[in-house]
């Protein structure tokens, strides 16, 4: 599993 895709459980990448 790795964030590289996918950036780390930010709340401003959560609301878009």
């Amino acid at each position: 599993m790795t964030t590289s895709s996918i950036p780390p459980t930010r709340p401003s990448i959560t609301q878009k």
